[in-house]
């Protein structure tokens, strides 16, 4: 019900609306709106995941903007755990992240997850892998 006094109401590009208004504006599941809230994201992050590159979702990130399977294969992770995990209302860069720490990789001649990698060599896996995100290899990290 949008005529209580207790709603909270949300600006965006000069529009003030509730937050079942703003569902109904942007064609997104109120819930979905409701649990990237209670997750932690902005306004802005939480209606900003409704980009759309022809008719599917787009995320920006870096500064480029593509749609979740073109990040998906850039990031080499799996779009079907991603886009269950943007559904549960975990934002865009930390399910990435997720699976990149998820994610086998080959170093010193052996293949293993990020995560082990990360605990044997005393590596912060969570800066590791936005480094990761970010372009960097595995191996220039450990390294330095």
């Amino acid at each position: 019900n949008n005529n209580r006094r207790n709603n909270t109401k949300y600006t965006h590009d000069g529009k003030t609306l509730t937050l079942p208004e703003w569902s109904r504006e942007l064609g997104i599941e109120l819930h979905t709106l409701k649990n990237r809230i209670w997750q932690g994201w902005s306004f802005e992050e939480t209606i900003g995941a409704t980009e759309r590159i022809g008719d599917q979702m787009a995320f920006e990130f870096s500064g480029q903007t593509r749609t979740l399977k073109a990040w998906c294969r850039s990031f080499n992770v799996p779009y079907e755990t991603v886009r269950k995990r943007l559904k549960r209302g975990i934002s865009f860069e930390e399910s990435v992240r997720l699976s990149i720490a998820d994610k086998f990789i080959v170093f010193d001649g052996a293949e293993k997850a990020l995560r082990f990698w990360c605990d044997l060599l005393c590596l912060d896996l969570i800066n590791v892998s936005k480094r990761i995100m970010h372009g960097e290899t595995f191996e220039a990290i450990a390294f330095e």
